[in-house]
């Protein structure tokens, strides 16, 4: 798969989980998508990263946040409606990750392996 396909998948994964949230009244916000080197480089220095490139550097990852029910107020720590969108998440391709099982629940990504 060349990357440019494997973009077009992760941004139909990303439809795709948007789609299922809003049937199951699950609303976010994504803060992260596209992070340059730089910035993954801080990551690593503040232990909030273990890894020297992100899918975040490949257009293949985004972080969200959950958003409460009753108002706009963020949802950072584990919370059931993470893992509900992980598994729709990984359901949806074989290539969709989730970060949960990192503890980063708020981390959905697309597997680089067989990317061109």
């Amino acid at each position: 798969m060349t990357k440019a396909d494997a973009r077009i998948l992760f941004l139909r994964a990303m439809a795709h989980l948007i789609k299922e949230a809003e049937k199951a009244g699950i609303r976010f916000l994504v803060y992260t998508f596209y992070r340059t080197q730089k910035e993954q480089d801080q990551k690593v220095a503040e232990r909030r990263s273990q890894v020297k490139f992100s899918q975040h550097q490949d257009w293949l990852a985004i972080d969200i946040v959950l958003l409460g029910e009753k108002d706009d107020t963020a949802i950072w720590n584990d919370h059931p409606n993470y893992h509900l969108l992980g598994e729709i998440w990984k359901a949806y391709h074989p290539l969709c990750r989730w970060g949960g099982r990192f503890e980063d629940g708020n981390h959905y990504s697309l597997e680089r392996d067989g990317i061109k």
